[in-house]
């Protein structure tokens, strides 16, 4: 199903996140390899961050393992490959990690990898290009708990959110966090007359303050940090109704707007810029404000855990349902096989 999915949108670069550790995303990361080795493609993997170790480092808890096939490509730290099987290192790349520098291998043999990758979307791109470069026809990035950078659409064409019983013990806010990060994957991007000056001020890593009236006030700077109440003061004297930024959208920024204007629009560059909790996500839709995104994340699917390594857990069918009732795209329960 999940190959599919891949199949249908043409992707050869797919983002697999979770929404905290521990929610199925290496077992959705083990499925698609699966599949994918079994219809003989090339696979190339990568982290944005470290993952495939026997023992979460955070937690202390048993997590599986990343298995792939002989001649799979990967990216990883150089002292991660102690814990990788037979493999062939190709060459080393010029990016460095606390791990040591990033190294393109090629598995030997079937068996285990422990990736650990770039901690920065620039030299993700460097270690996906390099996969690709090497002959991998299917890259996936392994999308570490934080690193929401690696379903960018610069960097992925798809990608699939893992959600579990281990972000909380309680089903509606499992369900509650799904439908938040569902809802800014799928951020709609502004019409065609907005969206291209959007561009020219994002590309010139501004910020820009639209009216209707089609006044202008551009903000010279790449970011809005420590700069909200100014901003929002700004738009308020200005009558401005949009902010166009290349940098951040914060809870921060986000109350001062609509604390000063009425429905304030925000066009950001693509999701991975927005920082906005499920609570201030709320009171801006109340306030009829909303954000959009130059650049939309393409959400293949979404993959559930109803198991907690700590104990709790939600009755698999009554978890499917509820979020199948949140998500615009396939939930898949992995662990049983179904997609029902």
């Amino acid at each position: 199903m999940l190959m599919d999915l891949i199949y249908r949108r043409r992707c050869k670069v797919v983002a697999v996140i979770g929404m905290a550790k521990n929610t199925g995303k290496t077992t959705t990361l083990n499925a698609i390899i699966s599949t994918a080795t079994a219809e003989q493609r090339r696979l190339g993997i990568t982290s944005a961050g470290r993952d495939g170790e026997s023992i979460d480092l955070v937690t202390g808890l048993g997590k599986p393992p990343i298995w792939v096939p002989k001649e799979t490509l990967f990216v990883t730290a150089e002292e991660a490959l102690i814990r990788c099987c037979k493999h062939q290192v190709l060459r080393e790349l010029p990016l460095s990690t606390a791990m040591g520098n990033l190294m393109l291998c090629k598995t030997l043999t079937a068996g285990e990898v422990e990736v650990a990758g770039a901690d920065t979307r620039r030299d993700n791109k460097v270690a996906v290009r390099t996969l690709q470069e090497g002959g991998a026809d299917l890259v996936l990035i392994d999308g570490s708990t934080g690193r929401i950078f690696s379903c960018a659409p610069s960097l992925a064409q798809g990608t699939i959110l893992a959600a579990g019983a281990a972000f909380s013990s309680s089903l509606v806010k499992v369900v509650q966090q799904a439908a938040h990060l569902i809802n800014l994957l799928e951020l709609p991007a502004p019409p065609p007359a907005i969206s291209t000056r959007a561009m020219q001020i994002v590309k010139q890593k501004q910020a820009a303050i639209l009216g209707k009236d089609g006044k202008e006030v551009i903000i010279d700077t790449p970011t809005l940090l420590m700069r909200s109440h100014e901003i929002a003061l700004q738009m308020r004297k200005n009558s401005g109704e949009m902010l166009v930024t290349s940098g951040a959208v914060t809870d921060t920024l986000v109350k001062a707007l609509i604390n000063e204007i009425a429905a304030p629009r925000i066009v950001a560059t693509d999701m991975t810029h927005i920082f906005i909790t499920l609570p201030m996500a709320r009171a801006l839709k109340r306030e009829g404000g909303a954000i959009e995104v130059l650049y939309r994340a393409t959400l293949l699917a979404v993959t559930i855990n109803p198991w907690s390594p700590w104990g709790r857990g939600f009755p698999p069918a009554k978890f499917l349902e509820e979020v199948k009732r949140i998500s615009p795209v396939p939930v898949l329960n992995l662990k049983r096989g179904s997609d029902e």
